[in-house]
């Protein structure tokens, strides 16, 4: 179960950096295309899930962050 749970996150990430490559560069916008059929009741859940995954990211030194709040963009480091 939690090497399941490990390589979910990791092909999340990957998914996230795929995004980021083909410029979508926002939450908002990185939560409509990984979770394109959302129910409105779970867009905060989905934009907090995608925001850890970008810190993470940021952490591992592959993503900046640029700008604040809900103007904030990301991008790949490259």
């Amino acid at each position: 179960t939690l090497r399941r749970y490990i390589e979910h996150r990791l092909a999340r990430e990957e998914e996230i950096a795929r995004h980021l490559a083909a410029g979508v560069t926002t939450i908002p916008d990185l939560v409509a295309r990984i979770y394109p059929d959302l129910a409105p009741r779970n867009v905060f859940a989905a934009r907090a899930t995608v925001y850890a995954h970008l810190e993470k990211l940021i952490e591992d030194g592959r993503v900046v962050q640029e700008g604040a709040d809900e103007q904030a963009t990301y991008r790949l480091v490259r």
